[in-house]
């Protein structure tokens, strides 16, 4: 038994009787804190506008409808989890040195990818896009292509709405495995929102609507399935495309360019999840410069492994330089989740 299966029967052992609990406390604890929440606004509510009322009323709601889906998410993963680790301890672990070196690292998992592009929307009132789905196929033809992401495990969603985009990253959780050193890559583009009212950023799905909070998936519910998805997977990368998507980010990464190969190495082996995003907490163009110097470095790439931080600091001058609104494109850690301090590496196809 390896010891990252070690760690993670101790955390699963540890976890049981917190989930087997939380049936039995949750709904009565989210009507008392609604309660109190509501009977709390209504004392202010003579001392304050009435729109101002109407507002935090609507995000009251609004975030303990979304710590009830997070609850039932961390129910769902934790038991993907129990299930990946049952078959860890099943299974006969092969050695590492019969697995062969690719490029001079040690690669014993997959690299997946999940791709998103949204630019078709069924309420009149968001606009349309006209590039998403075209940029969601031109990344997925260059990491098949030049980088050694399998065809079989890359998915390209066109269009999807809210709930397909959950299954599918639920679906992703479930392929990943303790005893491998599985990569995942999240790529979303389409539209995106900043609510200044509670501070949270979105993703629009197809189905959003405008005005309609819970409709629109916001970015604690992708965190949690990005910290799942980095429990089991060694590397975890999420590229967003979309307006406001800056505020998923923890920090700026403090780590400098290193392209030895023993830095490398080193940062493949550390767990990592970071994030890299087309802007900060502002509106990115629809003909997105950001996705169009992304693609033409990964495919004019020549070195064996090309760093997600690395890939960042070589697009972001000429994105701030030709973007017509100055976006910035941001990288760091995603909040919440379980960067030990190592980097996604792109390992180019051996030809």
């Amino acid at each position: 038994m390896n010891i990252r299966a070690i760690i993670f029967l101790f955390l699963v052992l540890t976890s049981v009787n917190v989930f087997s609990q939380s049936d039995t406390i949750k709904e009565s604890y989210f009507d008392e804190e609604k309660a109190k929440a509501k009977a709390l606004a209504e004392e202010e509510s003579e001392n304050i506008p009435m729109d101002t009322y109407l507002k935090l009323v609507r995000s009251t709601d609004e975030s303990l409808r979304e710590i009830k889906i997070r609850i039932n998410l961390l129910q769902k993963k934790h038991k993907v989890i129990e299930d990946s680790l049952r078959g860890c301890l099943n299974q006969k672990t092969e050695a590492n040195s019969e697995v062969e070196p690719l490029n001079g690292i040690l690669v014993t998992g997959k690299y997946y990818a999940l791709i998103i592009g949204v630019q078709d929307y069924i309420d009149p009132e968001i606009n349309d896009l006209d590039y998403p789905i075209n940029d969601a196929n031109e990344l997925r033809d260059v990491l098949v292509n030049n980088y050694t992401f399998s065809k079989e495990n890359v998915k390209v969603l066109e269009n999807p709405d809210k709930d397909k985009i959950e299954e599918e990253l639920e679906i992703l959780t479930g392929k990943l495995s303790l005893d491998q050193d599985d990569n995942v890559l999240v790529f979303f583009a389409g539209h995106g929102f900043y609510n200044e009212v509670n501070s949270k950023g979105y993703w629009y799905a197809k189905d959003a609507k405008k005005g309609s909070p819970r409709s629109w998936l916001s970015n604690s519910i992708i965190q949690d399935n990005l910290m799942f998805l980095s429990q089991l997977a060694k590397n975890v990368l999420l590229i967003s495309d979309a307006c406001f998507s800056g505020s998923i980010l923890k920090m700026r990464s403090p780590f400098k360019n290193n392209t030895k190969t023993k830095a490398i190495k080193e940062l493949y082996y550390t767990k990592t999840c970071k994030a890299m995003t087309s802007g900060a907490n502002e509106p990115v163009d629809d003909k997105s410069k950001f996705l169009e110097y992304l693609v033409t470095y990964l495919k004019n790439n020549s070195k064996p492994y090309l760093r997600s931080r690395e890939l960042h600091t070589n697009i972001e001058e000429s994105v701030i330089g030709e973007s017509t609104n100055y976006q910035k494109p941001q990288f760091g850690v995603v909040r919440e989740s379980n960067d030990e301090g190592g980097d996604f590496i792109f390992i180019k196809r051996s030809k």
